[in-house]
């Protein structure tokens, strides 16, 4: 399993000193609990500002403004 994290904001620092280690972990225990089986994969964690999440609401919701969460 491969997990790559990308820090887009700066932001994201202030809530932990290492950031990309807690999403990692975040993501292996969350593959832990559903249906990950341990075979090959590769999973990306983009930690975005405001304005990148809004414009993705927009496009993929039709909503404005940013939301907590998007997952494809």
């Amino acid at each position: 399993m491969t997990i790559d994290v990308l820090v887009q904001d700066d932001g994201w620092r202030a809530a932990s000193a290492d950031i990309e280690a807690l999403a990692a972990a975040a993501a292996e225990a969350a593959l832990a609990a559903g249906r990950y089986d341990g075979g090959p994969a590769e999973l990306a964690v983009a930690l975005p500002d405001d304005a990148a999440v809004a414009a993705l609401h927009a496009e993929w919701r039709g909503k404005d403004g940013p939301t907590t969460v998007l997952s494809f």
